[in-house]
């Protein structure tokens, strides 16, 4: 028979490089196109600065570096929409911003608050709180937003400015 006289050795060997080159022509396809095609719709986002695409146990997480944006929920639920309908599906994305050690102290005065907030529902006494830690800290300005999906805060101080995205908790 024909085929007992085949050379096994060399099919299995190019089937191997065949697997090989295959392998690395999907993964390149995919940083090359897929993350780079949705790296550039939201590069092009005017409120970006920057975007970084990380790959770690089979998870993508962008990091979006966002310029000083006059609504942070509007910006956000922007860049999300990019981002679902983009390939690859994002993990996680990590919002960056040009805070200052006097903001994230701030931050951290009301972070206690802003949890508390995110639990029970109470988000005209986490104005009032708010606002009272941001008249003691004498900064430019703040901007806190309610919505189904989260708690958007925005705090400003001359060119430095603080963004705080928490997620509210999932209605079954």
């Amino acid at each position: 028979m024909p085929w007992q006289r085949s050379n096994w050795k060399l099919i299995v060997v190019v089937s191997a490089v065949s697997l090989v080159a295959l392998i690395a022509i999907h993964v390149v396809w995919q940083r090359m196109m897929l993350e780079g095609s949705l790296l550039r719709s939201l590069r092009k986002d005017a409120d970006v600065l920057s975007v970084t695409l990380e790959t770690s146990n089979n998870k993508s997480i962008a990091l979006i570096e966002l310029k000083n944006v006059a609504r942070l929920a509007t910006t956000i639920r922007r860049l999300e929409s990019i981002s679902e309908t983009g390939r690859p599906h994002l993990s996680e994305i990590i919002w960056k911003d040009n805070s200052s050690p006097r903001l994230d102290q701030l931050y951290q005065e009301m972070h206690y608050a802003l949890y508390e907030a995110r639990l029970s529902g109470a988000f005209v006494l986490l104005s009032t709180r708010v606002n009272e830690a941001v008249s003691l800290a004498s900064i430019d300005g703040y901007v806190l937003e309610v919505d189904d999906n989260a708690l958007y805060l925005e705090l400003y101080d001359a060119e430095h400015y603080l963004y705080r995205v928490i997620p509210l908790p999932v209605s079954p």
